[in-house]
């Protein structure tokens, strides 16, 4: 914050819109404690900046943060959790992030079965944002066995699922900041109409979910968090986390 300040950026007073201001001004988010919001035209701006580039911040959709500010609120001390699709590793860190001083000694199990070059990229992400106690598992979640030891400790689970992104009103915006292959651009041009992927992604949702629900260890009751870009919005701030 210090940093912010210095280079001339003030909180704006209560009462207005963050999305109208041009100047260096942010707000602190009221529901995500981590997350200070720009107005849009600042975008480029924090891409390129030395905070971004070491680290301090990190462009994310508020979208994004809300599941894990979930799971920050659920999770006892020491207790563990899975997050399956880990996509970009993004939103992983940003659980890690959140439990770096509550619970240090909490393990995060990440299910990503995309491919080897995307786990890679997952890795790369969690090294280079400190995310401590995580480990990726380079397989489907359907795959593990939910009475596996290693998962004794898990008390959440977090699944961020395939969806249509129909939610999405700037792609291009969205594959910056979530750090997404631009090779995804035309699915989210054809978003709105592909209703068979809908009914597809639709089947996938319950499948995971019936999985996760196996995964009960002692009179725990797990904690599923289910984050979608189904619903329709506008996104027209400029939100970076701090770290």
């Amino acid at each position: 914050m210090d940093s912010l300040r210095d280079e001339g950026f003030e909180e704006l007073e209560e009462g207005l819109e963050i999305s109208e201001q041009n100047t260096k001004v942010y707000r602190r988010d009221p529901h995500c404690s981590d997350l200070l919001v720009f107005p849009p035209n600042f975008s480029m701006y924090f891409k390129e900046s030395e905070w971004v580039g070491t680290g301090q911040l990190v462009p994310q959709d508020k979208s994004s943060c809300l599941a894990p500010q979930t799971v920050h609120l659920l999770l006892g001390i020491d207790q563990d959790v899975i997050h399956v699709n880990v996509g970009t590793g993004m939103t992983t860190a940003h659980i890690a992030s959140l439990l770096r001083h509550r619970s240090p000694h909490s393990h995060i199990w990440a299910f990503e079965p995309e491919d080897a070059e995307r786990t890679r990229k997952a890795a790369r992400n969690l090294e280079f944002l400190g995310a401590k106690n995580t480990r990726i598992i380079p397989d489907h979640f359907l795959n593990s066995d939910p009475e596996d030891s290693k998962f004794r400790g898990v008390r959440v689970i977090m699944i961020t699922a395939n969806c249509s992104k129909s939610a999405i009103t700037s792609p291009v915006q969205f594959i910056v900041s979530e750090g997404e292959d631009m090779q995804i651009l035309g699915e989210l041009s054809q978003a709105d109409s592909n209703l068979a992927r809908v009914r597809e992604l639709t089947y996938e949702h319950e499948t995971l979910l019936k999985h996760a629900l196996k995964c009960e260890h002692s009179y725990i009751i797990m904690g599923l968090i289910f984050r979608t870009d189904f619903t329709t919005g506008h996104g027209n701030e400029c939100s970076n986390r701090l770290l």
